[in-house]
């Protein structure tokens, strides 16, 4: 179910359509989040500190570093400060959708 700016249910299929183009313009153009705040919370749901654990432990060791250098084997070596650094970082790209140069 597509719901309208007013929530309403819509059923046609151009107006659908037409509903997930307003979406996807108004997502992908909105650039006032030049800053990452936290305390402000995100207008979509972000993963959650677990989802990024369960990602970190399932990801196979033994594998070549990726283009940082870091080895899975060391970022699952950091255990909970690790994950939550990461987590930060996910919900800061998250907000922004700015990738950091470093």
């Amino acid at each position: 179910m597509i719901s309208d700016q007013n929530a309403g249910t819509l059923t046609e299929s151009a107006d659908i359509l037409e509903r997930w183009r307003e979406y996807c313009e108004t997502l992908y153009t909105n650039t006032d989040n030049d800053t990452c705040d936290l305390e402000r919370g995100p207008a979509e749901p972000v993963s959650t500190v677990e989802e990024v654990k369960k990602a970190l432990e399932s990801t196979k060791s033994g594998k070549a570093a990726r283009p940082d250098g870091i080895p899975i084997e060391l970022l699952k070596l950091g255990e909970d400060s690790v994950v939550k650094a990461m987590h930060r970082i996910i919900v800061c790209v998250w907000e922004t959708g700015k990738w950091s140069d470093d």
